[in-house]
């Protein structure tokens, strides 16, 4: 097991992001802005069954080479860390949000779709969610996965191992085989408290004869759904309120 890439980040999870410093951040807002809209349209118009469909052909062929990846590594698995040091929020808040998100999700399907729209599609632009798994970039290729929560217990050893229940207060974890149900992926994630805010040490294996470039963008993903996953949950408290 080799850890290809290990991160310490700062996020403001209440600094706005339409308080640009400068002309151009205020740029690189618009064109984000922009993108978001782009990417938003596009996801109401192929959903559920037309985006499985226009994503077929890529879906196979990343399914062949990541099975080929998985059997061929011998059940090693490579990893990667990023730690976020967030600040403006605790861990109660973000997972509260999170909880509320999966139980509207498992909802009627119209509440379904408009959860998917609102929240899980708007923290990551590589989110493609669907009812029969998740589609994400992985390696620079969309890849179909069953994610699903796992007991820590569950997990293989390797990954119990980066347990550390005595410094964080809540700990998750969960896998995310191929369609065929081959182990692909697995996580785990720690939350903790500080005194501005909170901490969460997030891991990611992939098995050992995947590209480095799979860990690589998982952390990058990360960050982006994390850091906006924080900031939604602020905005969701602040209306609740």
């Amino acid at each position: 097991m080799k850890l290809i890439q290990s991160k310490t980040m700062v996020i403001h999870a209440n600094k706005l992001m339409n308080q640009p410093h400068n002309d151009d951040e205020q740029i690189d807002l618009w064109e984000l802005t922009a993108a978001n809209r782009a990417v938003t349209n596009l996801r109401k118009l192929l959903y559920e069954d037309k985006m499985l469909a226009l994503l077929k052909n890529e879906l196979a062929e990343s399914f062949t080479l990541n099975k080929k990846y998985a059997d061929t590594s011998d059940n090693d698995f490579n990893y990667g860390q990023l730690i976020l040091q967030i600040e403006g929020i605790t861990s109660e808040i973000l997972i509260e949000s999170v909880t509320k998100l999966m139980n509207a999700v498992k909802g009627s399907t119209n509440q379904a779709r408009d959860m998917m729209f609102e929240q899980t599609f708007v923290v990551h632009p590589e989110h493609y969610a669907l009812g029969g798994g998740n589609i994400e970039t992985m390696g620079g290729h969309p890849v179909l996965t069953k994610p699903m929560p796992t007991p820590i217990n569950m997990m293989p050893k390797f990954i119990r191992q980066f347990v550390d229940d005595t410094q964080y207060a809540i700990v998750t974890a969960g896998s995310g085989p191929l369609q065929d149900d081959t182990p692909f992926t697995y996580v785990l994630q720690q939350y903790k408290n500080t005194d501005n805010g909170m901490e969460t040490n997030l891991m990611i294996w992939y098995p050992a004869n995947c590209p480095d470039n799979y860990v690589e963008e998982h952390i990058e993903h990360y960050a982006v759904e994390f850091r906006n996953g924080c900031r939604m949950a602020l905005q969701r408290q602040s209306q609740s309120e």
